[in-house]
């Protein structure tokens, strides 16, 4: 079964994704610095998870919206 894939993985790097590891990373960065064993990433780990949801479910609707206007037309 060689050339043959179970999984389809596709990564588009947008605004909104790029600015949620940014925020990830800060978030990391500044816990190390001030040791305060995970408070300041507990708290932007929400934040992270909703930007890059919200840009995955718009990129899913828009998809399928495109795809539905284009064989109706």
């Amino acid at each position: 079964m060689a050339g043959k894939s179970f999984f389809h993985i596709q990564v588009d790097l947008t605004w909104s994704k790029i600015m949620a590891l940014v925020i990830l990373a800060d978030s990391s960065v500044l816990d190390c610095i001030t040791k305060s064993d995970g408070r300041v990433f507990m708290y932007a780990l929400p934040f992270v998870v909703a930007l890059i949801g919200n840009k995955q479910i718009t990129d899913t609707v828009k998809e399928i919206r495109n795809k539905f206007s284009n064989n109706g037309s």
